[in-house]
């Protein structure tokens, strides 16, 4: 009806739970955020505006105004409470005045005798009520920002009123021209208020995230129909504001659009390719864990993940982002050379990956991106949009970018988000709709930086999903042996690399094979013969032999060789007779080197007992359950079957221990089990090295066995590492957090304060995490001393108390018997690559003891310590030039001079992140990023940020250049 028609109003009014605007409610549950809300904007019906001819007002709960003459009060369930008693009795007693309350705005407007929803047409403005509902809501929150952040109102509130009214009174006439107008004036009276504040203005992101099951279901919905936004493709607005949607589309989305061969999926596929609506996602797979990867693994996922996405939609995403599972920080420089322009590094599925700060500039292996990092805003949820404009507003007055991130699945979206949507079709008082891509390339620039973690955060599910898949690396032991195999082919590849530089022919001329396809002992004898050698047959004992390490640390290793002691030289540590045809030596091999060994003519000397016992000569390093090296000594408990102390380094008394635990709901450093050692046995003892086993039960305190394991620790002479292996058998099923449930081997260090690094992606990383996935090991840092654990690829370990470390052997109802094995090292050097080459260690290749050979030689080196060689691969230009592509990466997080040598000459070098290897291999200083690197003979010269990943394209001099 006509405002002619229809009886005059005095006032609409809501009842608010606080005294002021001030503190007006910022939480409550989403039912009382939802009556809250819409008592306020269901009085902005156009209708009672023109009844009224006034905006509706506001009163305290506790004060109400007196129920007489034609009035309609709306009270929100969080009002109830405060009301005066018998108020509404007294209302209900006026037939003039209208009460109004109800669970949404649909309920309170179905109580009011008002007409039917009418839409008009204005240009390409379809207007309707909800129009004036949002502007009801704007309204709210500019004042409720203006008096939150202490500022004094400047808006002119008459003028907004006439306006307001002449809107209403104009849409119920019909008018779509004068409404239009009339909203438009009003709209930009709010955002004229703001902008006395704020000049900047808030960025708004709606994003809907997706699955395969949901995209399915709102593709049948007409879901596609909503996406659209309101402005032409002629990029003229025509007085409407672009409220464009954005897309989350990850690995199994893009796989479901990928699989569907009927085409329900182009329309969605166009308008992304067309820009209408944003998207991210270039996610892999959500079970891809990047802890549980090696850096060129986790590269790799990257890339296939960016594939997936490019060829199931058809357009390349701009924006990374993962709907499960965060991203570490230092892989930041690999987004970067893929081509994103932003990321968002949050992890949807579990709430977690968000800052303080909305847009930040992430940084990480010396390389920046621009990262969205805004708490979520569940977009289905009232409660988020009470203190929405003032938390906007706050943002901007701390010098941030301000960005709500409006998340929620298709379809599902409270009316205060529509309420928003409506008003960012006006004006930008509450902010502007941006697609993704153009928020990262053209919406405002980050100062500030991120300080997010660089491990995944993500441990706990993974080891759930992992144990929970019918994977063939579904259990810790399966897992833990397809992380070796990774190592070790990658050291197979870096032998034939290694090869290829000596030799001057590419890995395809030198090796018939794929690198990969070589194993261990082929990949050596092909470089030794590289290296002039003559490999033989390996059948027996050889008086010769080639030490071939292709890690970047230098390595000592125990070996026997037949006939007597070779001559003395500076890599060969020790030499002892084994018998009377054959010498145990102790050989150091130099990192991305070799060494050379060949027996003597004279039988090295065995000390008599006489010498043995009272000084003179070498000692066994057992004696009875100790062990004692040049570097160490340390105990074993007979009565457990643990380390009960290790003294090593130059501080004072015991500095380490282990024990194997079963624990079972566990809280601190409490234990339910106590292992009891039933057999002790010296198994072998010499002066080159000793190992001790242990047989028995882990005992609960009820008396029960738990498990039975058998423990075996070995020493060898001149090695800072103890090395333990041992197989574990589980007594106890109880299927429960995989986490609290397990048997693993615990270690206890001194210092209360140690920190825990983890080795993750050849990289050194604090941790502060509880739980950790590593499965190269972890660091303990006492400041004055370090101690490694090396657990060949047993990725999980959890910090228990502050001194204790659990390695997860086995967990869950299983009863199998597993096998183990780890690595204790006391202050050794480059912890990253020492764990690589326990797992891949130095290759023996038996050579024909009278060809010429150096003693002892480097192929490839790399200062400092903590720069690592992690891949290294040579061919030959269209040129003829050999040339390689190198990857250095830093493992700490400080930056570093760092210095590559090689054993030929360089002629140039140059740094290359992106194409194919055939690409960067056949460089140009047109196409390289960095083609002026110092160059002085053999070395290559320059500087790496902290964990900056350095790829190289290094080309070679020939033999007449050099």
């Amino acid at each position: 009806m006509s405002p002619d028609e229809a009886s005059p109003i005095d006032e609409c009014c809501v009842l608010i739970p606080s005294a002021t605007l001030e503190d007006f409610p910022t939480d409550g549950t989403d039912e009382e955020a939802r009556g809250l809300l819409a008592a306020w904007t269901v009085l902005w019906h156009p209708e009672l505006l023109a009844r009224t001819r006034q905006t509706p007002t506001w009163y305290r709960a506790d004060a109400p105004p007196e129920p007489d003459g034609a009035r309609v009060i709306a009270v929100p369930s969080a009002s109830l409470d405060q009301i005066p008693k018998n108020y509404r009795r007294k209302c209900e007693a006026n037939p003039r005045c209208r009460w109004l309350d109800g669970a949404d705005r649909s309920e309170m407007l179905g109580q009011l005798d008002l007409q039917s929803s009418t839409e008009l047409q204005f240009e390409h403005r379809t207007i309707s009520i909800a129009d004036f509902f949002a502007i009801g809501y704007s309204l709210l929150q500019v004042q409720v920002m203006t008096r939150r952040l202490r500022y004094t109102s400047n808006l002119d509130e008459l003028y907004l009123q006439t306006r307001v009214i002449d809107a209403a009174e104009a849409f119920l006439a019909g008018d779509a021209a004068k409404t239009a107008e009339a909203l438009h004036d009003a709209y930009d009276a709010l955002a004229e208020e703001r902008d006395h504040y704020f000049s900047s203005d808030p960025h708004l992101i709606d994003l809907q995230l997706l699955t395969p099951d949901i995209l399915r279901r709102a593709l049948d919905d007409d879901w596609l129909k909503t996406l659209s936004p309101q402005t032409p493709t002629d990029g003229d607005d025509h007085g409407v504001l672009p409220r464009p949607s954005n897309v989350l589309i990850d690995a199994p989305v893009a796989d479901e659009i990928a699989q569907a061969t009927d085409g329900r999926y182009d329309p969605l596929k166009q308008m992304l390719a067309d820009s209408l609506v944003g998207w991210a996602g270039g996610a892999p797979d959500a079970q891809v864990c990047f802890d549980a990867l090696s850096f060129d693994d986790a590269e790799k996922a990257l890339n296939e993940g960016l594939e997936n996405a490019t060829a199931s939609i058809g357009t390349r995403p701009s924006v990374f982002a993962r709907f499960t599972g965060a991203l570490p920080s230092d892989m930041t420089a690999t987004l970067v050379a893929l081509g994103y322009v932003g990321m968002i590094p949050i992890d949807f599925a579990m709430g977690t990956g968000f800052g303080e700060e909305s847009k930040v500039i992430q940084q990480g292996g010396g390389a920046e991106i621009e990262s969205l990092t805004a708490k979520p805003i569940d977009a289905a949820s009232d409660s988020a949009f009470l203190n929405l404009g003032a938390r906007l507003g706050e943002s901007i007055d701390g010098g941030e970018i301000a960005t709500a991130l409006l998340a929620h699945w298709p379809g599902k979206a409270c009316d205060s988000f529509l309420d928003l949507r409506r008003a960012a079709s006006w004006s930008v008082a509450l902010g502007k709709f941006w697609t993704l891509d153009d928020y990262f390339r053209v919406g405002e620039k980050p100062y500030h930086h991120a300080t997010h973690q660089s491990d995944h955060g993500h441990s706990d599910e993974f080891l759930g999903t992992l144990l929970r898949s019918k994977a063939p690396n579904g259990t810790i032991e399966s897992f833990a042996k397809t992380f070796r195999e990774s190592v070790i082919q990658e050291s197979r590849e870096r032998t034939v690399a290694l090869a290829s530089l000596v030799s001057g022919k590419s890995a395809t001329e030198v090796s018939p094979r794929s690198a990969s396809d070589d194993d261990v002992e082929s990949a050596s004898g092909i470089l030794a013969t590289a290296l002039g050698a003559q490999v033989v047959s390996a059948d027996s004992l050889c008086s010769a032999m080639m030490l071939i390490n292709p890690h970047g640390v230098g390595c000592r290793v125990q070996s026997t060789i037949a006939g007597g002691a070779p001559a003395k030289s500076k890599h060969v540590y020790a030499a002892t007779r084994h018998d009377s045809k054959s010498t145990d030596v102790t050989v150091d091999v130099t990192a991305c080197g070799f060494s050379t060994v060949k027996a003597g003519e004279r039988p090295a000397s065995q000390p008599g007992l006489a010498r043995r016992l009272f000084g003179g000569g070498e000692k066994n390093i057992a004696d009875q359950h100790v062990m004692t090296n040049e570097f160490m000594v340390l105990s074993i408990d007979p009565k457990s079957g643990g380390v009960a102390s290790v003294y090593s380094g130059g501080e004072r008394g015991n500095r380490f221990s282990m024990r194997l635990v079963h624990a079972s709901q566990i809280s601190g450093n409490k234990s339910e089990s106590e292992m009891v050692c039933d057999r002790f046995e010296v198994v072998t003892n010499s002066p080159v090295s000793a190992s001790l086993r242990c047989t028995g039960k882990l005992i609960g305190k009820d008396k029960s066995v738990l498990g039975e394991y058998t423990i075996q620790y070995q020493l060898q002479r001149g090695s800072r590492l103890l090395h333990v292996t041992g197989n574990v058998t589980p007594k106890s099923t109880q299927p429960t957090d995989p986490w609290k449930n397990y048997i693993a081997s615990r270690v206890a260090v001194v210092n209360d304060s140690a920190i825990v690094r983890t080795l993750v992606r050849d990289k050194i990383h604090r941790s502060s995490r509880r739980r950790m996935i590593s499965p190269l090991g972890v660091l303990i840092d006492e400041a004055e001393r370090q101690t490694l654990v090396a657990s060949f690829g047993n990725a999980f370990h959890r910090r228990v108390g502050d001194r204790f470390l659990d390695t997860l052997i086995t967990t869950g109802p299983d009863k199998d018997n597993h096998s183990f094995q780890f690595a204790i090292g006391f202050d050794t050097t480059d912890p990253l690559s020492t764990a690589k080459s326990l797992i891949a260690p130095p290759s023996l290749v038996p050579i024909d003891r009278v060809c010429k050979v150096p003693e002892q030689g480097w192929l490839a080196h790399v200062s400092p310590a903590d720069c690592n060689l992690t891949r290294l691969h040579v061919a030959k230009r269209d040129d003829g030039k050999l040339a390689a592509l190198v990857r250095i990466v830093n493992g700490r997080p400080s930056s570093a001079r760092m210095a590559i040598r090689f054993c030929r000459s360089v002629e140039a070098a140059a740094q290359v992140r992106s194409g194919t290897d055939h690409e960067r291999i056949h460089w140009t200083p047109e196409d390289a990023q960095a083609s002026d690197l110092e160059c002085k003979d053999d070395a290559i010269l320059l500087t790496a940020g902290g964990h900056e990943v350095v790829d190289l394209a290094v080309v070679f001099a020939s033999k007449s250049d050099a």
